[in-house]
C-alpha cells in the first residue's frame, strides 16, 4: 500500500501497526531539519516481520538481475533499519518487528542513520561501485575467489558509508551523538560465538578477510565517537573488538581506523576506492608472512 505525500512515499509489506507510519515520519521529518534533504524525496518501506523483510530482499534481488545484471549481496544487514538507492532514489527500509526487539535509543538511532544515509549516499553511484583494480588482482593470482573479494569490498564500501553518517550526525546534534554512543555500545558487544569464529580464521584465510572487513565496518561507523571523545564503555568495546584480531592485524587496524579514515574527504566513491586499497595492502602483507598469527 503506497501512502504519497511532497517528501515521502510510504509503502507498507505485510501488516505492520498503523501508528509506525506516523511515527516514524515525524522522526524523519525531525532528522531532516538538522541534517538537510537527500537528493530526491525518499520511498519509506515499512515491513511487519522479518520473514516478509528477506522476501522483499530476495524480489528485489531477482527484479536486479533481470532489470540490468544487478547483484545485490545476499549478506541481509541486522540492522531494524535499512537504506539503498539502487533503484535509483533513496529507500529506507524499516522491519517492525526487529525495531520492538531493540532498546528504544537503540532503533532510533538506527532510524536516524538510515536518514543520514538519504542524505550522503542517496544515489545509485553510491551503492553500485565498481570492484578496483587491486582487488581484482587479488582473484588473478590465486589468493581469494570472487565470492570472497566481492563481499569484502560491500562490506568495506558499507563500512566508510557508516563512517561518513556517523561524522555527519554528531556534529548536526548532540542528541543524535548519544543515540548514536548507545548504538555501537549495542553493536560492539561481542558473542563468543564471534570470538571463537576469530579463532577458527587464523588457519583459514577467506573467513579472515571476511571477518576483517566485517570488524572494520562496525569499528568505522564508531571511529567518529571515539576521536571526539566517547564513554568508557564504549572505549573499551572498541578496544575489545581490536584486540581479537590475528596479533599482527591490530596495530594495523589501529592505523586505517584512527589514522587513514580520519583524513577522509567528502567523496564517498573516492573514500571507498582508498580504504579498499589500504585493505588489499594488509591482506599482501600477511599473506607474505610480515604479520603473523597470534
Amino acid at each position: 500500500m503506497y501512502h504519497d505525500n511532497n517528501r515521502f512515499r510510504v509503502r507498507t509489506y505485510g501488516d505492520p501497526p498503523p501508528h509506525y507510519r506516523i511515527t516514524i515520519i515525524e522522526e524523519l521529518e525531525r532528522c531532516y531539519r538538522k541534517i538537510g534533504q537527500p537528493p530526491h524525496p525518499p520511498e519509506i518501506l515499512i515491513i511487519d516481520t522479518e520473514e516478509n523483510l528477506f522476501n522483499f530482499f530476495k524480489q528485489e534481488e531477482n527484479r536486479l538481475s533481470k532489470l540490468n545484471g544487478t547483484q545485490i549481496s545476499n549478506m541481509l544487514p541486522e540492522s531494524s533499519v535499512m537504506h539503498f538507492a539502487w533503484r535509483g532514489w533513496p529507500t529506507i527500509v524499516i522491519c517492525v518487528e526487529r525495531m520492538e526487539n531493540r532498546p528504544k535509543r537503540v532503533a532510533i538511532a538506527e532510524l536516524e542513520r538510515a536518514a543520514a544515509h538519504s542524505v550522503l549516499h542517496g544515489t545509485p553511484e553510491c551503492y553500485m561501485i565498481p570492484l578496483p583494480p587491486s582487488f581484482m588482482s587479488l582473484q588473478t593470482n590465486g589468493f581469494f575467489c570472487e565470492t570472497t573479494l566481492g563481499l569484502c569490498f560491500y562490506i568495506l564500501a558499507a563500512g566508510v558509508k557508516d563512517f561518513e553518517v556517523t561524522r555527519k550526525l554528531i556534529i548536526s546534534d548532540e542528541r543524535f551523538r548519544r543515540n548514536q554512543e548507545q548504538l555501537y555500545i549495542f553493536l560492539l558487544r561481542m558473542s563468543d560465538e564471534e570470538c571463537e569464529l576469530w579463532r577458527l580464521a587464523g588457519c583459514n584465510i577467506d573467513l579472515c578477510a571476511v571477518m576483517l572487513a566485517d570488524t572494520f565496518k562496525t569499528l568505522a561507523g564508531a571511529t567518529p565517537l571515539v576521536i571526539n571523545g566517547c564513554s568508557k564503555e564504549l572505549m573499551e568495546l572498541y578496544e575489545k573488538n581490536i584486540s581479537v584480531l590475528p596479533y599482527g592485524l591490530r596495530h594495523e587496524m589501529y592505523l586505517v581506523l584512527l589514522g587513514r579514515l580520519p583524513s577522509l574527504g567528502y567523496n564517498t566513491i573516492k573514500n571507498v576506492n582508498m580504504i579498499a586499497e589500504e585493505f588489499v595492502q594488509l591482506l599482501q602483507r600477511y599473506m607474505s608472512g610480515h604479520i603473523f598469527l597470534f
